[in-house]
């Protein structure tokens, strides 16, 4: 597992390939979806986390790593990306604190798991469309 700037790397890389892969388009003035996003993206580096760390997860790193691209990929500024990489963490561990917004994590997480380590693609980008388009509808 990598850890430090490596683990910084490899998981910017992964969202990266998830933006990109799934042609999905992270807009400001679109915040329901652009936050919709950065929860399921953090379900996937929780995914890479849990495989790779097991028992041994630092929070400390998903939670830098996830600061990070909210910052980068997602155009979020530093003091809202450190607020909102703390929403998440409280929405994964408790469902009650905002079940939509836990519902994106677990969807990321499994979609960690079923279709990114894959390389399924097509199945990713339906995913994320299919959860974009219940929430909103």
């Amino acid at each position: 597992m990598a850890h430090g700037q490596a683990f910084l790397e490899d998981s910017s890389k992964m969202i990266s390939t998830f933006i990109t892969q799934t042609n999905i388009k992270i807009n400001a003035d679109e915040e329901t979806k652009r936050q919709i996003y950065a929860a399921f993206a953090f379900g996937l580096i929780n995914g890479y986390t849990a495989e790779n760390q097991g028992e041994q997860n630092d929070l400390k790193e998903t939670e830098t790593a996830t600061v990070y691209y909210l910052m980068t990929l997602f155009q979020y500024g530093a003091q809202q990306a450190t607020e909102f990489c703390q929403f998440l963490v409280n929405a994964m561990m408790d469902e009650d604190f905002h079940p939509t917004v836990n519902i994106a994590i677990r969807r990321g997480i499994e979609a960690y798991f079923m279709q990114y380590n894959e390389k399924n693609f097509n199945g990713l980008k339906n995913n994320i469309d299919n959860l974009v388009g219940c929430i909103l509808s």
